[in-house]
């Protein structure tokens, strides 16, 4: 699904845009939004970052907005 999701994302906004993704099993929130702090670190505005993950923290509502 992932795969599909990402050739969706790519083949919509074109060859101007790169899409990506990486896929963790089993992984917190937490874990997901350091990924992202040490990825996205060189982004300018004109980026945008998509984060999206699963229900491993349903019990935890600390929902950063």
């Amino acid at each position: 699904m992932l795969v599909a999701t990402l050739n969706s994302y790519q083949n919509t906004l074109g060859n101007n845009f790169e899409v990506t993704g990486t896929f963790m099993p089993g992984s917190k929130r937490e874990n997901i939004t350091c990924l992202a702090d040490k990825e996205i670190g060189t982004l300018s505005k004109d980026d945008a970052v998509i984060i999206w993950g699963g229900s491993n923290d349903v019990n935890n509502n600390k929902t950063n907005v």
